[in-house]
C-alpha cells in the first residue's frame, strides 16, 4: 500500500516538520493565511525551544573499562519522543490545533507491522521512531574492531550501536533516533517509503525498517496517525499557549540543567581547567574534545536545526506570532532571537575554527554532508560515504594528537567558554522580553 499523491518530505524540527508534511498531505490549511501551516509556527505552538547541557561518562563493551565522557545537548522544548504523553511536543501541537493523535506501541515486531500498515490502506500516512543506530552489541566484527581501537569507539557508542539506516552514512553518532513518517509499504518488492528530513523521498528495506523501529525503548514499533482538525483553531489561544511554555521551562523550570541556566553551566565548564567538570578534563583525550566539538556543531547548525540552534526558526515563529496575536512587540523580541541564532552560528564556527585545518574541514564536510543528503537524498549515497569516511579518518588523525598545544587548548576552550556566557545573557535577556510582550 503506497500513498501515490503523498509529495510532502524534508524537515527542520523532526516533530513539528513531521506533522506540517501530514497536514498538508491532508489539505489543512492556518486559518490566518489560508496556507499550509508553516514548520516554524507547528514548532511555536508545541512550546518552540529548550535547553539542555549534561555529559556523562558511558562504558561501551567493556564493562570494566573506565567510563569515556560524552557531551549531550537539547535545543527544541521538551523531547521529540513519545513517551510522557500530553507533556510532549507532539501532543501539545495537536490538542492545541484540534487535530486526534491514534498512537500504538507494542513490543512484537508483527503487531508493529500491522500497526503500520492498516493506517496505510485508509489513506493515512503514519509518524513512527527511526532509531538510526542498530542495536549489534556483540557482532563478533564489532567487537573485535573495539579491541583493535578501543580508544576510537567507547564513547560514541560504536560499541553499541554500529548499524546505521542504510540512507544516512553517518561518520558517527550524532543522533540515536528520531521520527520521520512512512507514506508506503510494498511487500512484494520488500521496500517501504520514508518523508525524513531530506526533501526527496527515501526507501529502506522492510526487514531494515523492522530493525529502526525496534531498537529505541521510548519509541520502539511506534505509529502515530494523525486525524486533521474538523473545525478551524482557536490560534491566538493555542499561540500564547505555545510562548507561555517557551519562557516558562526556560526561565522558571524545574531544574537549572533544563533551563537557559544551563549555557551558562555550559560556559562555566568549558572555560575552567580546575573544575572537575571542566571540558579540558572530562574531554582530556583528544578524540572525546574531537566528538563533543563535532557534535556541538551539528546540533546547532543541522541536526533537527537549520542553524541557530533553533533560535532562528524561533524568530520566524515570532514573525508569524505577531500577526496573529497583533502585538507588533513580537516582532522586535523576533529580532532578538535572530542575534541570538547569529551567535549560535558563531560558536559552532569557533568550535570548528578556519585556523585549524583539520577542524575547519570537518566543518565543511559535516556541512557537505549534510547539505547533499537534504537536498539529493539517497541518489548523494556515493557523496555522502565520502564525507563520512574523510570525517572518520580525521577523527583518528585527531586522536592521536590534537592539534593544539597544553596552552593554545585551554586559549581556545576559554574562547568558546566566553561565547556561550555571552549566548547565556543575550538569550536570556530575549526571553524575558518574551514574558514580558505578551504578560
Amino acid at each position: 500500500m503506497i500513498l501515490e499523491n503523498y509529495d510532502m518530505f524534508g524537515a527542520v524540527e523532526r516533530t513539528a516538520g513531521a506533522l506540517r508534511n501530514i497536514l498538508d498531505y491532508h489539505g489543512v490549511v492556518a486559518p490566518h493565511t489560508g496556507e499550509p501551516f508553516t514548520e516554524a509556527l507547528l514548532m511555536g505552538i508545541g512550546g518552540g525551544l529548550g535547553a539542555e547541557y549534561a555529559t556523562w561518562a558511558f562504558i561501551g563493551i567493556d564493562s570494566k573499562s573506565p567510563g569515556k565522557s560524552r557531551l549531550y545537548l537539547r535545543f527544541h522544548h521538551v523531547k521529540n519522543y513519545v513517551e510522557k504523553g500530553e507533556e510532549t511536543a507532539i501532543y501539545k501541537i495537536a490538542a492545541r490545533i484540534g487535530a486526534q493523535l491514534r498512537v500504538k506501541k507494542t513490543a512484537s515486531r508483527a503487531k508493529g507491522f500491522t500497526n503500520l500498515v492498516e493506517p496505510l490502506k485508509e489513506g493515512h500516512p503514519v509518524i513512527t521512531g527511526l532509531a538510526v543506530w542498530e542495536s549489534l552489541k556483540l557482532q563478533r566484527e564489532v567487537k573485535a574492531r573495539y579491541e583493535e581501537h578501543p580508544h576510537l569507539y567507547g564513547p560514541l557508542l560504536y560499541d553499541e550501536f554500529v548499524h546505521f539506516l542504510p540512507y544516512y552514512s553517518l561518520p558517527y553518532g550524532w543522533v540515536k533516533g528520531h521520527l520521520a513518517i512512512v507514506y508506503g509499504v510494498d511487500e512484494e518488492a520488500n521496500q517501504a517509503y520514508i518523508a525524513d528530513w531530506s526533501n526527496k523521498p527515501l526507501t529502506i528495506s522492510l526487514d531494515e525498517l523492522a530493525e529502526a523501529r525496534g531498537v529505541v525503548n521510548r519509541i520502539k514499533n511506534t505509529t502515530i496517525v494523525v486525524e486533521p482538525p474538523t473545525s478551524a483553531p482557536q490560534l491566538e489561544k493555542a499561540v500564547q499557549a505555545g510562548i507561555r511554555d517557551c519562557y516558562r521551562g526556560l526561565l522558571e523550570g524545574y531544574m537549572s540543567a533544563v533551563r537557559v541556566e544551563a549555557w551558562k553551566v555550559m560556559g562555566s565548564h568549558m572555560g575552567s581547567y580546575k573544575d572537575k567538570l571542566s571540558w579540558s578534563r572530562l574531554f582530556s583525550e583528544p578524540v572525546l574534545l574531537f566528538d563533543a566539538l563535532t557534535r556541538l556543531h551539528a546540533q546547532i547548525d543541522f541536526l533537527n536545526s537549520d542553524g541557530g540552534a533553533l533560535r532562528s526558526s524561533y524568530s520566524d515563529f515570532l514573525l508569524e506570532a505577531s500577526e496573529i496575536l497583533h502585538k507588533p512587540e513580537l516582532r522586535e523580541v523576533a529580532v532578538q532571537f535572530a542575534d541570538v541564532g547569529t551567535r549560535w552560528d558563531d560558536l559552532e564556527a569557533l568550535a570548528l575554527p578556519d585556523d585549524i585545518p583539520l577542524l575547519r574541514e570537518t566543518r565543511f564536510a559535516a556541512v557537505e554532508w549534510n547539505n547533499a543528503f537534504k537536498v539529493k537524498g539517497q541518489s548523494a549515497t556515493e557523496e555522502v560515504e565520502a564525507k563520512a569516511e574523510r570525517i572518520k579518518d580525521i577523527r583518528e588523525e585527531v586522536a592521536h594528537a590534537f592539534p593544539l598545544t597544553d596552552k593554545e587548548l585551554l586559549n581556545f576552550l576559554r574562547e568558546l567558554g566566553s561565547h556561550v556566557l555571552e549566548i547565556y545573557e543575550t538569550e536570556r535577556a530575549a526571553l524575558t522580553a518574551l514574558k514580558t510582550a505578551v504578560s
